[in-house]
């Protein structure tokens, strides 16, 4: 697996981008070790403040991610998310970020995640990454189209 893999087919630099980068994330990702750290420490609200802007919009973070008044008040108390949220925000991010590597273009990917589709039981890939299972399962499909295994 290449430095800067997720192994999934996404990179860490499309993770960080998703993040708003190291500045937002407050370290540099290079590894599944850092991404781990990362974790574990939680990740700054700013991160998820950035994927509201990058990915998701605010309604969908909060319906994805971190609460409404959670994420008020770890922003203004400045304190990370939790390792749940953390998980969560991450998952996300990889999951954009695999589809942009996939699809080749950002508005492209992020139009797929919302649409519904047969394969995912008429469901909208984005609905399903709140779970490790559904991430699982939008990460494979990801890879058979990559792969010309799905449309």
């Amino acid at each position: 697996m290449p430095e800067g893999s997720l192994g999934a087919g996404a990179d860490f630099g499309h993770l960080m981008d998703r993040l708003g980068g190291a500045e937002a994330v407050g370290s540099v990702v290079r590894s599944k070790e850092d991404l781990m750290r990362l974790a574990e420490a939680g990740l700054p609200v700013a991160a998820a403040d950035a994927l509201s802007l990058t990915t998701l919009s605010k309604d969908e973070l909060f319906r994805l991610v971190v609460p409404r008044r959670t994420y008020a008040h770890r922003k203004a108390q400045s304190r990370p998310l939790s390792s749940e949220e953390t998980e969560r925000a991450l998952r996300v991010a990889r999951i954009a970020a695999l589809s942009e590597e996939t699809f080749g273009d950002r508005e492209v990917a992020d139009r797929w995640l919302r649409r519904s589709t047969q394969t995912l039981g008429g469901r909208a890939p984005l609905d399903l990454v709140i779970t490790e299972p559904g991430g699982d399962l939008v990460a494979d499909l990801l890879m058979r189209i990559a792969h010309g295994m799905a449309a």
